[in-house]
């Protein structure tokens, strides 16, 4: 698809709160009907409808140049492309609904029990499904075999998020978007940002179907075989010239299409219709996030959109509700564009209901969130932790408790964590909450949220280095993965702390495990972390600082004592083979990397059998 340069995201970030529900989406070029109810989708907040299109595009306009001067002076040049975050839970491990006599196994290690995450493995205990260099491979777990692969691009996408669920797998390609300028910028090629392929693995993997949309992938989720995929996008406006141009001349020529994105279905063309847009009463229209949905046991449609006008880097999923989160600090681009006090936008989905997802309000809090963990849903209401953070003063982190009736309206607060610290990991179980912090030391704080008007820090543990990534064992045990430090707070490896937490007034830490010189992707990325009760086991990746390839570290809880069992490392090429990822299935070990999937016996780790990925 041909466009000219357009004013993207990176140029549009930092908005007020506006809600633009569409659930209508405009008729495929063919004129096909997608079979799927594309009706207005129900919506609890607080909402105006526009009175026309020509109304809508009145105000998105207004709203749009509203923004420029600010963010974007006459000698600035206009970035061209999206800027993207990183992403990034896990007291339970997802198990797909398997389709036969699949033995005991791991899933992908979930934040919310019932709640699918993708990630770029999945198994059902019979098969193991991942996909690299655009293929997708499958592989039999009991003959420790590669049955099929399909090539789903001729080009190398790398990895992609994938979702299972019986005999279909959801394959997310986040394709950053990019515009590719000719030399004389007048016009550039714009690609789909974001690509779900639908395949069947019932046999030979076959692809069922193909959608895209025009923007960038944030996340999923899928309950019972119904995926949520969340992706953002911004205003298409055709601009003269790369850098120097009269922007809001622009906007004032950008048509009310410029505002409303596209999407694909096998080819047949569509985007969201402005005759179902409404706002609330404060609005502003830049970026918007959408919302899709599909039932993973039919074919892809136009995935049911529900798109709100707003920016959004985080998603966390409950099982009834999914909630997006906006750090408009966090994607200014300079000092002067950021807002004097950081805030987080919070909006939710309820999913409760069959069919579209509907939006039930939106909230505010003060801060930045960590990642998907800093937010969960609890009897009744979410509780959000954030840190407050200026370079010219101490900052200090802060857990807020929102009701969910109505708009996420605060009812309590715990402040104060961690003066002149950020917050480096959050789990919420049930009432409790653990938070850490850390500058140079490791202040490790349980919260009790049982009364939600009434929260409060009960107990505090000071060690050095940090916990990246939290994970409760039990209602007194809590595993955490990160580095260790020194008195100055610089790192010196990863470390794994056994802490009791029995009594929340004063946590204590049994054992820790130090690797000088190491570090491991589960700190940032729970779904590399394996939690394997029925063995005590615990498997994370981990590589040292010189770059080698790396390995599965397999280590025993038991007791109050953490025991270093083994490292299960992957065969040397040229190519890159680090372990990401470590599943159980029966009595075996499975490991997977880049280059291939290994099976190791799960008591004595011996090396079973080495499957290449190689289409």
């Amino acid at each position: 698809m041909n466009k000219p340069p357009t004013l993207t995201r990176a140029a549009l970030l930092v908005t007020v709160p506006a809600l633009l529900a569409a659930g209508c989406t405009g008729s495929p070029t063919d004129g096909t009907d997608t079979g799927r109810d594309t009706g207005a989708p129900v919506l609890t907040g607080a909402l105006e409808s526009f009175d026309d299109c020509d109304t809508a595009l009145t105000e998105l306009r207004a709203a749009t140049t509203a923004h420029l001067p600010a963010l974007y002076p006459d000698d600035v040049m206009v970035p061209f492309g999206a800027q993207e975050d990183a992403g990034g839970d896990a007291a339970d491990t997802a198990k797909a609904a398997a389709p036969g006599d699949g033995e005991d196994f791991s899933g992908t290690n979930v934040q919310e029990q019932g709640v699918d995450e993708p990630d770029l493995v999945k198994t059902d205990g019979r098969r193991i499904v991942t996909y690299r260099d655009g293929v997708l491979y499958v592989a039999d777990a009991a003959a420790r075999a590669v049955t099929g692969s399909l090539r789903l691009s001729d080009d190398s996408w790398g990895t992609a998020d994938l979702l299972l669920h019986g005999d279909r797998v959801l394959v997310v390609v986040p394709e950053a978007p990019h515009i590719t300028l000719r030399e004389d910028t007048e016009t550039g090629e714009t690609a789909y940002g974001t690509t779900l392929l639908l395949v069947d693995i019932a046999g030979e993997p076959t692809l069922v179907n193909r959608f895209e949309f025009d923007g960038s992938y944030l996340d999923a989720r899928s309950i019972d075989g119904v995926a949520r995929v969340v992706v953002r996008s911004a205003p298409d406006i055709p601009l003269e010239a790369y850098g120097s141009v009269d922007r809001a001349a622009a906007v004032e020529r950008a048509e009310i299409s410029a505002w409303l994105p596209d999407y694909s279905v096998d080819g047949r063309t569509g985007e969201i219709a402005c005759d179902a847009l409404a706002r609330p009463s404060h609005y502003s229209g830049t970026s918007m996030l959408t919302v899709l949905t599909f039932d993973l046991a039919d074919s892809l449609d136009d995935g049911s959109p529900v798109t709100v006008a707003a920016d959004g880097q985080t998603v966390y999923g409950a099982a009834d509700a999914l909630y997006i989160a906006n750090d408009r600090r966090m994607f200014a681009t300079t000092d002067w564009a950021r807002p004097a006090e950081a805030e987080t936008e919070l909006y939710r989905f309820d999913l409760s209901g069959a069919g579209h997802p509907a939006y039930t309000g939106s909230g505010v809090v003060p801060g930045f969130l960590l990642n998907q963990y800093s937010m969960s849903q609890w009897d009744g209401h979410l509780r959000v932790a954030t840190t407050r953070w200026d370079p010219d003063s101490l900052g200090s982190s802060a857990v807020y408790v929102l009701d969910l009736e109505g708009d996420l309206d605060r009812v309590g607060e715990v402040t104060g964590l961690g003066p002149g610290e950020q917050i480096y990991a959050v789990r919420f179980s049930g009432g409790t909450g653990y938070v850490v912090t850390f500058r140079q030391v490791d202040p490790l704080y349980i919260l009790d949220l049982r009364n939600p008007a009434a929260p409060e820090a009960t107990g505090e543990l000071k060690i050095t280095g940090y916990s990246a990534y939290l994970h409760p064992l039990s209602d007194d045990r809590l595993l955490g993965i990160g580095q260790e430090a020194d008195l100055d707070g610089v790192t010196t490896g990863t470390q794994i702390s056994l802490f009791d937490v029995g009594d929340p007034t004063a946590p204590t830490r049994l054992d820790q495990l130090h690797l000088p010189d190491t570090y491991s992707t589960a700190e940032t990325d729970p779904h590399a972390f394996l939690w394997w009760p029925p063995e005590s086991l615990l498997a994370i990746p981990v590589q040292d600082y010189q770059g080698s390839p790396g390995a599965a570290l397999l280590v025993e809880v038991s007791g109050d004592t953490l025991t270093r069992l083994a490292e299960v490392t992957h065969p040397q090429s040229d190519d890159w083979t680090g372990v990401e990822r470590t599943l159980v299935i029966g009595d075996t070990l499975w490991t997977v990397s880049a280059t291939g999937l290994q099976a190791s016996d799960l008591h004595d780790h011996t090396v079973l059998e080495w499957l290449p990925l190689t289409a």
